[in-house]
């Protein structure tokens, strides 16, 4: 019997790559203490996956509901889940046949923001979801500020 096909992860960006694709496909919930460096700033948090991600800004949501507006965003934020569970099936679909699809997100839980050398910030509660480019990551190192 064939073994699966590990997937062709950049040498430059194994470590990081290969964690996010962890996180991503574990049914788990696997959360992992990372602090980033991006464009000179620092963002620590919890790693976890898109799903878990699309759950908890949902959730915190829904907490807040008092206005119209953030009603609205919950309900969009909700349909970009659904498209999101569907393209990940795809995905899985498109990995049967051999083709590869790397994350291209970076997704932090209880997020803490560094803007400034020697100031560490919490956003405004310890539910802080924070969403990033792959692309835009520097640097990273385990554990969190």
């Amino acid at each position: 019997m064939a073994k699966p096909k590990e997937p062709q992860i950049p040498v430059d960006d194994a470590i990081i790559m290969d964690l996010l694709t962890l996180v991503n496909e574990d049914d788990y919930g696997i959360e992992i203490e990372l602090t980033l460096t991006i464009g000179g700033n620092i963002v620590s948090g919890l790693l976890i996956s898109a799903t878990a991600y699309y759950e908890g800004v949902i959730e915190t949501y829904k907490k807040d509901q008092q206005s119209t507006v953030e009603k609205i965003v919950s309900k969009r934020l909700e349909n970009l889940q659904e498209k999101y569970k569907k393209q990940k099936e795809e995905q899985k679909d498109q990995d049967k046949d051999g083709e590869e699809n790397l994350p291209k997100f970076i997704h932090l839980k209880n997020a803490r923001f560094n803007p400034v050398a020697g100031q560490t910030n919490s956003f405004n509660n310890s539910d802080t979801y924070w969403r990033g480019h792959v692309s835009s990551l520097d640097g990273f190192s385990f554990g969190t500020l």
